[in-house]
């Protein structure tokens, strides 16, 4: 392996581009939908969640193998917030930063952050690993700031300049500030400690380096020929590296092999390890963190039996939601209107893990990220604002670019027929009834025909719905013209069902 250590490093890097500029590409919307399937297809809580839905499964038990070989090369190849940061890395490099000291592993918070999550996820709530998930904390991040940035410096977004505010710039919202801010605070804290965020609090991050810790493969220092120039310091995001002691915490190495291709005197190398030199670099339990994990723990479990303090979505239809300003105003409630393929509320809160990917790839824009419609379970899953857009009748894309089997791909026939939600129409704010003025936009754009026509004071046309022909795409509600309140607004469906074959 020595000969091969610095063939492995570019080897690393070219996969690492290819899958990060890969996956930008996809969350930008530009790839088709098979491709961006495939980028996205290698991560790892993705391959868990569909390992779950008995869907798949492969590339978990193979980065599992993997990092049992060869350590933590995951999260340096793969995982884009990892790449991200060393992007933040290089870039503080040329700064002129200092070299980072050698820090201690924070194994409390690390591994506690891990019990709670795992933990959590046992007893059913999938909340930890939603928001913890590198993969996904990338999506959002890509989803919510840099697709919006794309738009606006594309001239889609040119309203800005014209005083319409952020607000103007297509998938702009609160969850983008959301997005910003943890950007903004992951840069500072890859300047300050390097891969703090990995080896502190990605749960994945520390599952792997327990999986590292007895790698078959480790990189080792030899005293023999190590000089303590401190190069290797200098290009060590993950501050594993002990210069005085010679040691490397591999539990926290994330294998970019930086260290052995600026070692002058070739005293780092990538090679076989065995069981003595892994235990030495294994650190004694603490009885004291044993306690904590324990309490940790009991805490998890207590939290997880109690599923509806994280919000289980309440009311009308798909049970909760937002107020009525979010779709229309008014103080009556709109249930939230999950997308298509995700069949049954309970199930979609479980297998989402709010990357944005569907978001992201939305032609029309009716998805957007959820704040709190479906409760805290929900935290930025996607559902649809048909104030924003409209569900195509002819797009599939959020089924076909769905990482996680949340979204079950259907045929086009039956994603046709399915229906999502169901359109209400309110009379006395329609403006054929308010102002006597002809309209019937929602009639035009209803694909299924579920909204007619009847005469309305002798030469009018008023609105009138065929509920049983309802999808809830939404189209309606888009083009009313009504304001503040929009005559046509949509309920969500808790549970989607399959309408009759007429349409």
């Amino acid at each position: 392996m020595k000969r091969l250590s610095p063939s492995l490093r570019v080897i690393r890097l070219l996969v690492a581009t290819v899958v990060f500029l890969g996956l930008v590409a996809g969350f930008a919307g530009s790839l088709p939908s098979v491709w961006a399937g495939i980028f996205a297809e290698p991560q790892l809580i993705p391959s868990l969640m569909r390992a779950v839905a008995g869907v798949g499964g492969f590339f978990l038990v193979f980065w599992l193998v993997v990092s049992l070989l060869a350590g933590r090369i995951y999260c340096s190849t793969v995982c884009p917030l990892g790449i991200l940061q060393d992007i933040i890395w290089w870039v503080r490099g040329r700064a002129g930063i200092r070299r980072l000291k050698p820090a201690k592993a924070h194994n409390f918070l690390r591994y506690g952050i891990l019990s709670v999550v795992v933990l959590g996820a046992i007893c059913g709530v999938w909340t930890g690993v939603a928001l913890l998930d590198p993969y996904s904390l990338f999506g959002r991040v890509a989803a919510g700031v840099v697709r919006p940035i794309g738009l606006w410096m594309a001239g889609i977004g040119g309203r800005l300049a014209d005083g319409g505010g952020l607000g103007q710039i297509p998938g702009f919202g609160l969850s983008s500030v959301v997005a910003g801010i943890f950007l903004v605070g992951l840069s500072g804290a890859v300047a300050w400690k390097g891969r703090i965020f990995c080896n502190t609090i990605c749960p994945v991050g520390s599952f792997l380096g327990l999986l590292a810790r007895r790698s078959v493969f480790r990189l080792k220092i030899d005293p023999a020929k190590c000089q303590k120039c401190g190069n290797c310091l200098r290009v060590c995001r993950a501050q594993c590296l002990d210069l005085k002691a010679q040691k490397i915490d591999f539990s926290r190495c994330v294998v970019c092999l930086d260290c052995v291709s600026i070692c002058d005197e070739g005293a780092i190398q990538y090679e076989r390890g065995d069981e003595k030199s892994a235990a030495a670099e294994t650190p004694p339990s603490d009885p004291v963190l044993r306690k904590t994990l324990v309490r940790l723990a009991t805490a998890a479990v207590s939290i997880a039996a109690v599923p509806h303090v994280l919000a289980r979505p309440e009311g009308k239809g798909a049970g909760g939601g937002g107020k009525g300003e979010g779709h229309g105003g008014g103080s009556r409630e709109l249930a939230p209107i999950l997308p298509p393929g995700a069949v049954e509320m309970d199930r979609f809160l479980d297998r989402c893990t709010a990357c944005g990917l569907c978001v992201a790839n939305c032609p029309t824009m009716v998805l957007q990220p959820a704040l709190l419609e479906l409760g805290w379970r929900g935290l930025f899953q996607p559902i649809l604002d048909a104030e924003a857009g409209y569900c195509a009748y002819d797009c599939m894309r959020c089924m076909e670019v769905c990482p996680t089997a949340a979204l079950t791909p259907m045929g086009l026939p039956l994603k046709q027929r399915t229906r999502i939600g169901k359109a209400e129409f309110h009379k006395r704010h329609c403006v054929v009834f308010a102002e006597e003025t002809e309209c019937m936009a929602c009639a035009a754009a209803c694909p299924t025909g579920a909204i007619k026509g009847r005469r309305f004071r002798g030469h009018l046309e008023l609105p009138e719905m065929d509920e049983d022909l309802c999808i809830g795409c939404g189209a309606c509600e888009f083009v009313c013209p009504a304001r503040p309140i929009r005559a046509m607004r949509v309920n969500g469906e808790r549970q989607h069902s399959e309408l009759p074959a007429i349409l």
